[in-house]
């Protein structure tokens, strides 16, 4: 088995050489088995002299560079240009309400006209270890409250109801201690049915998410936190790891698609006259499709 700590202090050691880990190898083969130099394409974009266009995008180029091997910093890069805006919509109603600035986005997304709203597409591939993310938080910071914990929780309850969060944590909070990783992939499994569109039932009660919750919960509790956490240190980074996957790029990867799909929507509803409805559908479609490619056998397991 392959030390990876003592990879870690090689590559610093060797720097500015370069060399690939075991996780960054094993997608390196998957993506030519499947003959992808990326698992990603960007879409086409006409020119545009709009400044708060050239903003976003100059974020969003920062993104392409650390692709194939690391789309959790993409992520990051596409992340600044997303809180940007989420920032200026809530600026922009001048509004003195508790309202989140993701709320704001969301209703922007989801009920402007000019969006395809084909970002809703991206849900129904969401990986079993993306929701497992989750779902072990939800578990453990229900568990053991703090200031970060209350936050992530407030958002939890806003998205989910408090009905349903509360059967949640019911069904898998008394079990946790003793077997923690069985909990954690079936509360994961639960999750993801009801992203996808499924009902579930906990104790004869049936629930079910309507859109609006599933965008609430991709982008205000998935994409916040995996944010959240990386921008305060609190989790290894995921590729040069000696436990990372293929499972390990999906949800990376899964999240940094998502995020591309609504900073698309984004350049719809401002109208910079950069794409239209039809090439942002086509291009969150092809993302989808060469993200399914290669990383299909993840998605369940």
């Amino acid at each position: 088995m392959v030390d990876t700590k003592k990879l870690r202090v090689k590559y610093n050691n060797e720097w500015p050489n370069s060399f690939l880990f075991p996780s960054e190898l094993l997608l390196k083969e998957k993506m030519e088995e499947a003959d992808l130099k990326q698992v990603f394409s960007p879409a086409l974009l006409k020119d545009s002299s709009e400044q708060d266009f050239h903003s976003l995008l100059g974020n969003f180029l920062e993104s392409l560079d650390q692709l194939p091997y690391r789309p959790d910093a993409s992520f990051d890069a596409i992340w600044k240009a997303l809180d940007a805006e989420f920032f200026r919509l809530k600026d922009e109603a001048n509004s003195k309400s508790n309202i989140s600035r993701f709320d704001f986005f969301i209703s922007y997304v989801i009920e402007n006209e000019n969006t395809c709203k084909e970002f809703y597409s991206i849900a129904e591939v969401i990986p079993l270890q993306t929701c497992e993310y989750v779902a072990k938080r939800i578990i453990t910071n229900s568990i053991s409250t703090g200031n970060h914990s209350d936050m992530f929780l407030k958002r939890i309850k806003k998205c989910l109801g408090e009905g349903l969060y509360t059967a949640i944590i019911g069904k898998y909070n008394s079990n946790w201690g003793s077997n923690s990783a069985s909990i954690q992939r079936k509360a994961g499994m639960l999750i993801r049915k009801l992203i996808v569109g499924e009902e579930i039932n906990i104790n004869n009660v049936n629930y079910t998410l309507n859109k609006r919750q599933v965008a609430d919960f991709l982008i205000s509790v998935i994409m916040t936190q995996f944010r959240n956490e990386r921008f305060h240190g609190t989790t290894f980074p995921p590729f040069r790891s000696s436990v990372a996957t293929m499972k390990t790029y999906a949800h990376c990867y899964y999240i940094f698609h998502l995020a591309y799909a609504l900073l698309l929507e984004v350049f719809l509803y401002r109208e910079f006259g950069v794409i239209d409805q039809q090439s942002t559908s086509d291009a969150i479609k092809e993302n989808r499709r060469l993200f399914s490619l290669v990383f299909d056998k993840c998605l369940m397991s």
